[in-house]
């Protein structure tokens, strides 16, 4: 028995991809996002393919019919073609257009795709250092990974059931349904990406049309009256409603997400009884949108992407474009590819299988090359010795990053019979210098002690939120214990630094007046613990506990912010003879850096004392009236803030120059004595 064919559930399929990419475009309508809730588009695909599948699968086990082989063939010929050509598209402009960084992740992403993996390499992936969402072409293929990995295990789940438990189908798939539930919503509160990307908090999604299939396979569906007439438009409201309300900041997935999936339940159910909202959703432009949905949805990130890339700031005119040329390449490809490739009179198997071993290939190979050659491509070989400079180097001990430890596990190197101990403490940007200022004060028979951890300046009095929830390494508990360390510690030098300016902005964005702007931590605001005191005050009354308690107290002064990623300003450099132009350079104003970073040189400089050492990184990145990114064949940073290595060993080595030239090692030899 052939499964009947619902043109209204292709129209719902349109809604759903529309909302999804008009999320994406990031359209703005008097300083306001535009359908914020737009992503909600995917949970509506979860229930369609929960229906769908179940349907399918349950119809041939009642009919004795159900094939492993025959399914997941058709599976393969609906997923497989398509998605193995914009993988190997993407990666065809990835070589051509990323610098290295994004290369490398890229790359890790296109072979996790490629296994329907995606979505765990992105809960995994460092989002603090990886590049910002809206360069991953591929960031959209989770959602497929989720489906495939669901369709690895329903087919033997209702099987079973079918076998054993068959009267009590629908319960138990409400009973999964239930469960998922309530883990979605119980993760989403303190780890939400986990609870994002993962199958078991996306489960009941899918399990929600899964209720539906199995309800009608074992009695029909066969609602009457007044609910064929209001309830499917009811369900679109439910839907309309998410899609406005709902936003990056709402808890999903959660118990509100089952606003949107009770809706589509709702139009599934009780949709196609000649109600309007089924009409309308029956209409022609909704049904061939709706065929289109599968291309379109993977076509439109990588298309997005690249046309970023092309338009640092877009307008409506050039969005709704990207939008049209993703429907085009969309159009092409579902005749071209879709189509034939679903139809085994027109491709037979062994056709289809020499097609998809050839692109797995060609895809696997330019990842696996990109992954092998640190993400330097073709296109990036001549500026390799450039690249190579803008490499993080990060401390480790014990085979972990000494970055962003817990409370008693930081990272501490020496005997500790060694009389003097330098402490770096601060974020990331100290975190930078970690590699040269270890191995110096090993040199100079120092312990080093490092305290450090992401968007987490060493201050009392304030706690940095993300989205509103509490930045998991940076409260007030992890700030006291830092300084109770500084405290209990005899004989330390306390090496602090950190992006001050940025933080004393709120996470503001700086614009280096050459077409570089850097854009401040979405989601990321500074929390202050006694609101009746600033952010400066608690830095302020930190900085004067350290210099209470420490011998020496020094002080790394915000270095300049590039705004350019220095990566892409490598990429895009001009070539001579098919080298890099050695004599190219990218530089900024330094007087838009002191500008920005003024109010918190100041409250360094307010800072008095005799036992106080000052070290200033645009004495190293500045020439005169310019800071430099790229500058005589050398890169100044590792991105569009973070200095590259070779300067990070600059400001260590004057940091310890500094310190040996006032005597202050010379209290190893006194204690010795």
């Amino acid at each position: 028995m052939k499964i009947q064919y619902r043109p209204e559930i292709d129209g719902l399929r349109a809604v759903s991809v529309l909302a999804v990419i008009l999320f994406h475009a990031e359209f703005v309508f008097y300083g306001t996002g535009v359908l914020e809730g737009g992503f909600l588009g995917v949970d509506i695909f979860f229930v369609i393919s929960g229906y769908l599948i179940s349907s399918i699968i349950l119809t041939g086990l009642k009919e004795k019919t159900f094939s492993f082989a025959h399914f997941y063939e058709r599976r393969i010929r609906r997923i497989l073609p398509i998605l193995f050509l914009v993988i190997l598209v993407t990666s065809l402009f990835a070589w051509e257009n990323f610098a290295p960084n994004a290369l490398l992740e890229y790359s890790k992403s296109a072979i996790s795709a490629i296994f329907f993996a995606s979505n765990i390499y992105f809960w995994m992936e460092d989002g603090y250092w990886a590049e910002a969402s809206e360069l991953k072409p591929l960031l959209h293929t989770w959602s497929l990974s989720v489906e495939e990995q669901f369709y690895l295990v329903i087919p033997a789940v209702l099987l079973f059931i079918w076998h054993f438990l068959r009267s009590y189908l629908v319960a138990i798939v409400l009973l999964g349904l239930f469960l998922s539930l309530i883990l979605s919503d119980v993760l989403a509160t303190h780890y939400g990406e986990l609870a994002f990307f993962m199958l078991p908090t996306r489960a009941w999604e899918l399990l929600a049309g899964v209720v539906l299939g199995a309800y009608e396979v074992n009695r029909g569906r066969h609602p009457k009256g007044w609910t064929t007439q209001v309830l499917p438009s009811l369900g679109m409201v439910l839907i309309a409603a998410s899609f406005v309300m709902f936003s990056e900041h709402t808890k999903h997935p959660s118990f509100l997400t089952a606003i949107p999936v009770v809706g589509t339940m709702l139009v599934i159910w009780y949709g196609g009884f000649g109600d309007h909202l089924t009409k309308l959703l029956k209409t022609g432009p909704f049904v061939a949108l709706g065929r289109l949905s599968y291309g379109f949805y993977l076509w439109h990130i990588p298309v997005f992407v690249f046309a970023r890339l092309q338009v640092s700031e877009p307008t409506t005119l050039d969005k709704m474009g990207w939008i049209a040329l993703s429907l085009l390449i969309t159009t092409l490809t579902y005749f071209l590819v879709e189509k034939p490739f679903r139809n085994p009179d027109i491709v037979r198997t062994r056709y289809l299988t020499a097609g998809l071993v050839t692109t797995f290939c060609l895809a696997m190979s330019l990842s696996s090359f990109a992954l092998l050659n640190d993400g330097i491509s073709i296109a990036n070989a001549s500026a390799r010795d450039l690249f190579r400079q803008t490499e993080r180097l990060s401390l480790e001990q014990d085979g972990a990053p000494c970055h962003a430890r817990d409370l008693e596990n930081f990272c501490r190197f020496g005997e500790p019979s060694r009389p003097i101990t330098l402490i770096n403490a601060g974020d990331s940007h100290s975190d930078i210098l970690s590699v040269p200022l270890q191995r110096l004060a090993e040199d100079h028979g120092l312990q080093y002690t490092q305290m450090t951890s992401p968007a987490c300046p060493l201050a009392i009095n304030y706690e940095t939120r993300y989205n509103g929830d509490l930045f998991v390494g940076c409260n007030e508990a992890y700030n006291q214990r830092r300084l109770e360390i500084i405290q209990h510690t005899p004989n330390a030098i306390v090496v602090y630094g950190g992006r001050l300016p940025k933080y004393l902005s709120n996470f503001g964005d700086f614009d280096n007046g050459v077409g570089g702007i850097e854009k401040g931590f979405s989601g990321f605001d500074l929390h202050l613990v006694d609101e009746m005191r600033s952010f400066e005050e608690g830095v302020l009354e930190t900085l004067k506990i350290i210099q209470q308690h420490a011998e020496t107290l020094v002080l790394i002064y915000p270095n300049p912010v590039a705004g350019a990623h220095v990566q892409r300003v490598i990429h895009s450099m001009p070539r001579v003879n098919g080298a890099a132009d050695p004599t190219y350079q990218y530089k900024f104003s330094k007087g838009r850096y002191l500008e920005f970073a003024e109010s918190a040189r100041a409250l360094y400089d307010s800072i008095k004392g005799d036992n106080i050492i000052r070290i200033y990184p645009d004495e190293i990145m500045c020439d005169g009236a310019y800071c430099f990114v790229v500058h005589k064949g050398k890169a100044y940073y590792h991105d569009t803030n973070h200095p590259s290595s070779w300067v990070a060993e600059e400001i260590a080595k004057r940091t310890i120059g500094a310190l040996v030239e006032r005597g202050d090692l010379d209290r190893k030899i006194a204690k010795t004595d």
